[in-house]
């Protein structure tokens, strides 16, 4: 008792009777700190800093910890690159190796220098992760600064300074290229009815090295494998047609060429066999430069912030000028765009490439006085890009292509439940000297699947038409996928096998007919304010029966057949553009 009271006693006159500091001096010196080998530590800190910290979208720790510290790990077998064995800081690359799914993680260990860098480590718990990221959240500096200490300037800037690093280390044209999509606010009109309105999707290209446009595209469709390369074959080629016949003639738009990295996010579309596939065979077997796909981390906005601004300066200038424009989100606001709308998609085709020309030849606050033409057409000085030229054979490899192939049979190649042929195949070979069938790949325009391009080893063969498709002139009726979906529904509703859609094609027409013309009566009448009398379900049946000439009688129909057909009206303003 009397050793306890002087052990005491000390500790009281040591901080001079502060109650404070005698209560902190009771505490471990592990008192909040986290207790964990230093790549434990540097795992957490680069899974926090690029999919947790400095999100514009929340997401959630149990997200990062599941969907991407445990497959992680698994895929690493517990390896991490350890800090302590890189004396000149973390490097990019083997930390984005081990990050990326696609590098086979056995060709990482096969590098002698890479994996020296890396030490098998424990999988962090769950708990401990949780507590970690308390602790990086109650940080009361910066936390980059505690990453710049622990890792080094390249990993600092790796994660915290990537995409300025993009802008600042570019240094000529088409070095790197930003691809982002937006959703126009502005309601256009279709040409037939002029009732029915819609949105477009605007997807545009931007060099990071001139801030200039180098291509585009406006599609109906949201964000997909038709948008990114739709806008891709826009910037491979140069402009000058295209203005004149929109008849810009004052301004030049002169930016084109392949680009050398394309930075996408995430989505579908970017992810495909056939964005990868047009990416390689640009070159054209090494002939022009092919495309390196480069991908924004999830969750990371700010590295397309150069398109994202860009966007943002269009869409006031639509919202200020446009009739049918929206001018906020309100529903009363869309009501009123809506009954405002007057312009079709070839009038905000020119809108856009107007404004495109505009922002071309506007002074840009980081050019340092210099317009992005100027800064292009300065970067440009030692050659113009090289490009391959504009044939058809070329302008066929930015067709949507399939990982799938076919072999030509005597009826022709077998796709989409129909048979494709073409003089140009007459003489195709269809035997290797190997004695096994060719393989032909394909390319195809989901919008119109009346004719596919046919490849060989990459290499354009020729187009192919659709039998079942082609009219008494010769012609093929063009016909999309959608729509050939929608005929199999027919089908299916009217009681015969979906296989047998092909007869049902006269359907798809006397549907749109029949959905035109309520339009039109609904556009005079006003019927969505005013009322009034609609036709009935059996007569929309009736009337298509009767167009198409091929359907059976009302008796003969399954009894949920006009159900199914009001469903399938329903469809066609999604697959009728």
């Amino acid at each position: 008792m009397e050793s306890g009271y002087y052990k005491y006693f000390g500790i009281y006159q040591k901080h001079n009777g502060n109650r404070a500091s005698i209560a902190l001096s009771f505490r471990k010196s592990s008192f909040n700190k986290i207790l964990k080998d230093a790549t434990s530590t540097c795992l957490a800190d680069i899974l926090i800093t690029r999919y947790y910290a400095r999100q514009d979208i929340h997401i959630a720790p149990s997200h990062v910890y599941e969907k991407i510290l445990l497959p992680l790990m698994k895929r690493t077998h517990n390896l991490w690159v350890d800090p302590g064995k890189c004396p000149n800081g973390i490097s990019k690359d083997i930390v984005e190796e081990l990050l990326n799914e696609k590098i086979a993680f056995e060709e990482i260990l096969a590098n002698e220098e890479k994996r020296n860098k890396l030490t098998r480590i424990k999988t962090p718990s769950r708990a401990w992760f949780y507590n970690y990221l308390r602790w990086y959240q109650c940080q009361p500096n910066d936390p980059s600064e505690i990453f710049l200490k622990r890792y080094g300037k390249e990993a600092y800037e790796n994660e915290f300074m990537i995409f300025d690093t993009f802008l600042r280390t570019a240094s000529r044209p088409l070095e790197m290229v930003f691809a982002d999509h937006c959703l126009i606010d502005v309601h256009i009109v279709d040409d037939q009815t002029r009732s029915k309105t819609s949105r477009l999707w605007l997807t545009i290209l931007i060099d990071a090295f001139s801030r200039s446009i180098i291509g585009f595209a406006l599609l109906p469709e949201g964000p997909c494998i038709e948008s990114i390369q739709t806008a891709l074959k826009s910037a491979t080629w140069p402009k000058e047609k295209l203005l004149s016949e929109l008849a810009f003639t004052e301004k030049p738009w002169t930016c084109y060429g392949i680009p050398q990295k394309l930075s996408l996010d995430n989505a579908w579309g970017h992810l495909s066999y056939s964005l990868e596939n047009l990416a390689r065979n640009i070159s054209f077997k090494g002939k022009y430069n092919s495309i390196q796909l480069e991908f924004r981390p999830p969750y990371k906005g700010r590295y397309g912030a150069l398109v994202e601004r860009l966007f943002g300066n269009f869409s006031k200038k639509i919202r200020a000028l446009l009739p049918g424009a929206n001018r906020n989100s309100t529903p009363q606001a869309v009501h009123n765009a809506r009954r405002e709308a007057c312009l079709r998609y070839d009038d905000l085709v020119k809108i856009i490439i107007g404004l495109i020309v505009d922002y071309q030849h506007t002074v840009h606050s980081e050019l340092n006085g210099m317009t992005p033409h100027q800064k292009w057409t300065e970067g440009i000085q030692t050659g113009l890009p090289l490009v391959p030229p504009m044939t058809l054979a070329n302008e066929r490899i930015f067709l949507r292509t399939s990982p799938d192939t076919r072999c030509v049979t005597t009826r022709g190649i077998a796709l989409f439940g129909m048979h494709y042929w073409s003089p140009q195949m007459a003489g195709i070979e269809r035997v290797g000297i190997d004695g096994k069938n060719i393989q032909y790949g394909f390319g195809y325009n989901p919008g119109d699947i009346s004719t596919i391009a046919i490849y060989r080893d990459g290499a354009w063969v020729g187009d192919a038409y659709a039998k079942e498709l082609r009219l008494q002139d010769g012609s093929a009726l063009s016909l999309s996928l959608a729509e050939k979906e929608l005929a199999q529904e027919i089908a299916k509703a009217r009681g015969f096998e979906p296989s047998s859609w092909i007869q049902f094609i006269a359907d798809i027409e006397a549907l749109t007919e029949i959905s035109r013309q309520e339009k039109a009566k609904e556009a005079k009448s006003d019927i969505k304010q005013n009322g009034g009398p609609k036709k009935t379900i059996k007569e929309r049946a009736d009337a298509s029966t009767a167009v198409a000439n091929q359907a059976q009688t009302a008796s003969d129909k399954p009894k949920d057949a006009d159900a199914e057909l009001t469903n399938l009206l329903g469809k066609l303003g999604t697959y009728r553009r």
